[in-house]
């Protein structure tokens, strides 16, 4: 495989972890969001239903950032030599990946608590 190949298979490969992570992050915001809204309006809302899909739109993302982040990690180990000299993927080299993770845990596994909480307090 060429050079030139090479680079953008690994070019290819991050972007496409990228924009996983931000489809993800996307569409479970907008959910969490939906669910937040229709909350505040005092609609009632199907306990059991809303339970299951409060635990499955937070869960998921969890589990779907998390394994893009597997695979932009993995991507990353595979660049060669030169390819690590490049200015492109400097940050990428030195990103705090357990420190993403510990925010993406925190952020979607808060959320689902808080609206499973509001759900059954209030």
């Amino acid at each position: 495989m060429s050079d030139n190949s090479s680079y953008a298979l690994n070019f290819r490969a991050l972007q496409t972890a990228g924009w996983n992570i931000t489809a993800i992050f996307s569409l479970a915001i907008a959910v969490n969001a939906a669910m937040v809204i229709l909350m505040s309006m005092g609609l009632t809302v199907p306990t059991i239903a809303f339970t299951v899909l409060v635990v499955f739109i937070n869960l998921m993302p969890i589990l779907g950032i998390n394994s893009s982040i597997d695979d932009m990690r993995a991507t990353l180990q595979d660049l060669s030599e030169e390819e690590r000299k490049m200015n492109r993927y400097k940050n990428w080299l030195n990103a705090p990946f357990i420190m993403y993770r510990v925010i993406i845990i925190v952020g979607f596994g808060g959320t689902g608590a808080g609206l499973l909480f509001a759900l059954f307090a209030g």
